[in-house]
């Protein structure tokens, strides 16, 4: 974004110009959101390791405050992010059985179903 006159407001201008890169950092670090439909592996932990499944609920970990120690803009990514203090239910594959694990525990393996 482009002023025609950028002495006269330089701190509006660089304030628009992260704005609008704020969007675009969303749209990239959703991407990365285990969310509901998408297959997933668990990577972390001992119980579930290994398991693969399917995403059935996403939600906030009730035990963790995700605004502790963090300003609003680190607040937004991890909400769009949704990984950290958050948790994911996942229906294994081969058992057909619901696990609760936290999101940070899991990668995305394929497209949403």
């Amino acid at each position: 974004m482009k002023h025609e006159t950028p002495s006269f407001d330089p701190l509006g201008v660089a304030k628009d110009n992260a704005w609008k890169a704020l969007s675009e950092i969303m749209s990239d670090v959703a991407k990365e959101r285990p969310s509901v439909g998408k297959k997933v592996r668990v990577i972390r932990g001992k119980k579930h390791l290994g398991k693969e499944g399917v995403v059935f609920w996403h939600g906030s970990d009730r035990f963790q405050d995700p605004n502790r120690y963090a300003d609003s803009f680190q607040s937004a990514l991890r909400q769009a992010r949704g990984t950290y203090f958050y948790r994911v239910g996942v229906m294994v594959d081969e058992t057909q059985e619901k696990i609760f694990v936290p999101a940070e525990n899991v990668e995305i393996l394929g497209k949403e179903e």
